[in-house]
């Protein structure tokens, strides 16, 4: 008998990829883990999710990172959303915006860094 790995119910109805498969690039890779989980947990687990996917996208440190690349659009489209306006609201309070040099020497001000960094 499995149990939902989170808060113990036996024969959890989902899993949950461990970690989200949200923060990787399509096609998602065929290897992710998945624990046994309930629908009520999979579901409070996905704000969190994407909380952690938004964090990464806008880490500086991952800039090259191809899968941190493909997801800020994603992650920019989801910012515009109206319901996700507080959290919008809270990211930008919460951000300081830097200039960054391009390869050609040019600069930007794209870069932004969370008081979580």
């Amino acid at each position: 008998m499995a149990f939902c790995t989170y808060c113990g119910v036996p024969n959890p109805e989902t899993s949950d990829h461990i970690p989200p498969k949200t923060i990787f690039a399509k096609p998602y890779p065929p290897n992710l883990l998945t624990v046994p989980c309930c629908t009520k947990c999979n579901n409070n687990m996905s704000k969190d999710d994407e909380y952690f996917r938004n964090m990464l996208a806008f880490r500086m440190d991952l800039k090259e990172n191809s899968d941190v690349q493909s997801l800020l659009p994603k992650v920019l489209r989801s910012l515009g959303r109206p319901e996700h306006g507080k959290f919008t609201k809270y990211l930008i309070d919460s951000s300081l915006i830097e200039q960054i040099r391009l390869e050609d020497g040019s600069y930007t001000d794209i870069g932004i860094h969370t008081s979580a960094n």
